[in-house]
């Protein structure tokens, strides 16, 4: 049987994992839930109009639904990760604070995608920041794995599932200052390249042990 200090120390540090876990997953939830705010219809519409005001909050639908994917995506990334965490220590816990503080923001340049999905700064802002929060995911994963905070090889997954997202978003940045809806479509290739990653990353290693 564990000895008493053992036991101890596995206790808090469940403990610590456990209210991280706490608090990440209520930022996750108000984010996902304040989406919701960017939609209305004017309280002034009459009825007959109903339809065409529908019609017209398609950009904030569509900002709305693509929050959701990118929320969604992160939940699962860090839910994945950190299932794997086995202890926490100061740093860890302030690089999360920083990613939550990242994704509470989410719902911010969601609005303003949803009306100004025309404009370059809508759609730079937005891509910078779900780009960031990529990086921020990736970086949380490498240093926890470097610390034998979580199982080895955990990083891995993380690469597989941040690197798509923030490749995508930051290398439409650069667009969107000759065309915000053609970045928006180079947000669409996060998922072939998410798809595509496991056969990058295993055709990279072959390459290396025939080196």
């Amino acid at each position: 049987m564990p000895e008493p200090a053992q036991r101890e120390s596995d206790e808090r540090a469940r403990y610590g994992v456990g209210r991280l876990l706490t608090l990440s997953d209520g930022v996750f939830a108000i984010a996902l839930t304040l989406l919701v705010l960017s939609l209305h219809v004017d309280v002034t519409t009459p009825a007959s109009e109903l339809g065409a005001a529908l019609r017209n909050a398609r950009p904030e639908l569509y900002a709305y639904g693509l929050s959701v994917l990118v929320i969604g995506a992160f939940w699962m990334a860090h839910h994945r990760l950190y299932a794997r965490v086995v202890r926490v220590d100061a740093p860890l816990l302030w690089m999360n604070i920083v990613y939550l503080g990242l994704v509470a923001l989410i719902p911010y340049p969601t609005d303003l995608l949803g009306r100004y999905g025309e404009e370059t700064d809508a759609v730079v802002l937005y891509a910078l920041l779900i780009g960031l929060g990529a990086v921020v995911s990736l970086g949380v994963a490498v240093y926890a794995e470097r610390q034998g905070l979580v199982d080895p090889g955990s990083a891995l997954g993380a690469v597989l599932r941040a690197v798509p997202i923030a490749v995508v978003f930051l290398a439409s940045v650069p667009v969107a200052f000759s065309s915000p809806q053609a970045a928006q479509y180079v947000w669409l290739l996060a998922v072939p390249l998410r798809l595509a990653m496991p056969r990058l990353l295993a055709r990279a290693r072959a390459t290396d042990e025939d080196r």
